[in-house]
């Protein structure tokens, strides 16, 4: 962060730098006849240097990970800091080697032959062994070793921690796919046996290869590290290694990757092998407020003083943050209503989220301000990275959840209890204004979604997000137009959502909007939408203004809801806006396919109808209601064309209507739509 210090460095404040998130693209392997995902982080600085080069540090993940590691953000932080290059091939269990028994993994091909000379040709490194790195954990520790090893006259340093270096020890364990890489070990054991680091190292000789090894107590690999730290000493190879307290776990790497890192620079920079100094104490963080300098070092340090109640003043322009603010229990952080604070660009991170996801926090409190995510300045929607310049890989489908993805949302608080979140504005996110993940007792009031613009399209803007295990909540006077859901309870919400659980005991009271996508989506595949209170909507919807959803068309297990309540609205259809891509047409209230639905009840609705002719009520083939109660609703068409008022091409046992009024002005109204038997009264 930039100091007030001086005069002189108060004319520099123009010239902040902001860094860069992970971005994902496709390389070509010839060798393989594929393509292989590759995560690049640049440092900060990078575009605003433009004849500057960058060591270059290559990051293999485990066995069980994928390039997606490098999305944590110790890596971002270590690539800002250290000024250097990162790059993470996607391996999964292939120990980063060329198989000898199956030509389909030819990894080390790949990263030594074809990915290297890629991202020499593509970024600004310095193409030479003294400023190439490599480390990894568990199986990319292996591999790290593996490929330094073997390639000498390319690397100069490495990082290992707890590697997998001894593959011969488990040759008869069936563990991580190492006999479909490597074959029998009894017809050949020396392709487990050469391929294996603690017998690599025997050969090495000091000087050739910086080296620094961390290993817990309690890891399954302890022996083999020890072994090659012996190997090293025996052989007279200066080089680090640390034994500690801890096991094979992310606790352990979350420790030792920035130390890794630290060496790697400090080796790059001077060539030495040694520990990595502690970094000397930060001065004392200040508060700027003038939309320049960046304010997240000093209101963080607010709010890790554990204040009960954070107030930020009224800045001279607007506060400026690079990193998500973080909340602890029994904190409110409080703005003036309008007082303006601003993501930097490329910070592709959370606004605001709660300090401790794992172990939970209660009693939060977030009010005021306008709370600016400036989405044309950030990274592009996770879901349409295709249309990135430069095109990145597109999402893949079969990787869940990820913690550390930037997912383009405003706030995210998971795993909370007690929560307010009050009078306020969202501007610009590039997906979600508000996520909540397993939040309980909470309240989300007097929220303006004020959405301009958008990266890359009108899509996938909800307002207010709520995923798995959300109960007893109340979200009420929302205002404003997103481009996708105003509010959204998504039981099951796939690679969207950490928790896929049922949702109950939420009620929503207020929803003002013109020409959306939808007032409130209800999603599930099979966790349970329960006691959800549904009023006062007001605007109208190119989607649908209340949805039952199932969505996801490769899932066969049933959505299941029960007792909602829809009431006191005033709904009605509008047509989409032309520059998204084309929807289908949807009724106002919708009840998708492969769902269960207990009693829904609909009273108090009107719908004054100027543009389309969709119908008020629509359920579609697969759909079974038990009971469908319908009292006190108007349908008023001021169209040329009939409506339909219901429409069903599913099953509902029972059909309870009172006092509907359907309203010819001119055109006309049809009540029912449908050849299913069920009973009415």
């Amino acid at each position: 962060m930039k100091m007030r210090l001086t005069i002189a460095v108060l004319a520099m404040t123009a010239a902040t730098v902001w860094g860069y998130a992970p971005r994902t693209y496709d390389v070509r392997s010839d060798a393989m006849n594929k393509t292989v995902p590759v995560t690049v982080l640049l440092p900060k600085g990078y575009d605003e240097n433009p004849t500057r080069r960058y060591p270059l540090v290559i990051l293999l993940h485990g066995a069980g990970d994928t390039d997606m590691h490098a999305y944590h953000p110790l890596f971002r932080e270590a690539v800002d800091l250290h000024q250097f290059i990162l790059v993470a091939p996607r391996g999964t269990r292939t120990w980063w080697m060329d198989s000898p028994v199956d030509p389909a993994f030819r990894y080390e091909t790949f990263v030594v032959k074809e990915m290297l000379p890629w991202v020499d040709a593509r970024y600004r490194t310095i193409p030479d062994r003294l400023h190439r790195g490599l480390t990894g954990n568990s199986m990319g520790g292996h591999g790290s070793l593996y490929l330094a090893l073997r390639h000498r006259d390319l690397f100069g340093a490495v990082g290992n921690i707890f590697g997998g270096l001894d593959l011969w020890a488990w040759r008869d364990k069936g563990r991580w796919e190492l006999r479909e890489r490597l074959g029998d070990p009894v017809a050949h054991p020396e392709y487990w046996k050469d391929n294996s680091v603690v017998n690599l190292a025997k050969s090495l000789k000091d000087g050739e290869l910086a080296t620094f090894t961390a290993v817990g107590w309690d890891d399954i690999f302890i022996g083999p590290n020890r072994e090659l730290h012996e190997t090293l000493v025996r052989n007279g190879v200066k080089h680090l290694y640390l034994e500690k307290n801890g096991c094979h776990s992310q606790e352990f790497w979350e420790e030792m990757y920035p130390k890794m890192l630290a060496f790697l620079a400090n080796w790059f920079r001077t060539q030495k092998i040694e520990f990595p100094s502690d970094p000397a104490p930060a001065p004392t963080p200040v508060l700027h407020g003038d939309g320049v300098q960046d304010d997240t070092t000093a209101i963080q340090a607010m709010l890790d003083t554990g204040r009960s109640c954070v107030y930020l003043p009224a800045p001279a322009k607007e506060y400026l943050i690079s990193k998500t603010l973080r909340l602890g229990d029994g904190q409110e952080l409080r703005l003036d209503r309008f007082t303006r604070i601003r993501l930097a660009p490329n910070s592709d991170c959370p606004m605001v989220a709660n300090r401790d996801v794992k172990k939970g926090n209660r009693h939060l409190a977030l009010t005021g301000g306008i709370w600016d995510f400036d989405n044309l300045r950030q990274g592009i929607n996770y879901q349409q990275r295709p249309q990135d310049n430069p095109p990145q890989r597109d999402y893949p489908t079969g990787i869940p959840y990820n913690p550390w993805l930037y997912r383009g949302e405003a706030f995210y608080f998971e795993n909370v209890k007690d929560m307010v979140v009050r009078g306020l504005t969202i501007r610009n996110p590039v997906t979600y204004a508000i996520q909540f993940c397993r939040l309980s007792y909470f309240i989300i009031d007097d929220v303006e979604l004020d959405f301009t613009s958008w990266r890359p399209m009108k899509a996938n803007m909800d307002g207010v997000h709520l995923d798995g295990g959300c109960h007893h909540g109340k979200i009420s006077n929302i205002r404003g137009t997103a481009f996708d859901d105003m509010i959204a309870v998504n039981a099951n919400d796939g690679r969207c959502a950490a928790h896929e659980e049922a949702i109950t005991d939420i009620d929503i009271d207020g929803i003002y909007c013109e020409y959306c996508h939808s007032a409130v989506r209800l999603l599930s595949t099979s966790a349970e939408l329960k006691c959800i209170n549904i009023r006062n909507i007001h605007g109208n919807f190119y989607r649908y203004a209340v949805g039952f959803t199932h969505f996801f068309a490769n899932r066969t297990t049933r959505g299941r809801f029960d007792a909602v309540n829809i009431s006191d609205c005033h709904m009605a259809k509008c047509f989409q806006p032309k520059d998204l891509y084309k929807l289908a047409p949807f009724p106002v209230i919708y009840f998708d396919d492969r769902t269960d639905v207990g009693t829904v009840t609909i009273r108090d609705v009107t719908r004054e109808e100027h543009c389309l002719q969709d119908p008020t009520i629509g359920i579609a083939e697969g759909c079974s209601i038990d009971r469908l109660i319908v009292r006190d609703v108007s349908q008023v068409n001021m169209t040329d064309k009939p409506i339909t008022f219901l429409h069903t091409n599913g099953k509902i046992g029972e059909l309870v209507r009172e006092n509907v009024r359907l309203v010819a002005a001119p055109g006309a109204n049809v009540l029912f739509d449908d050849k299913t038997p069920y009973k009415r009264r």
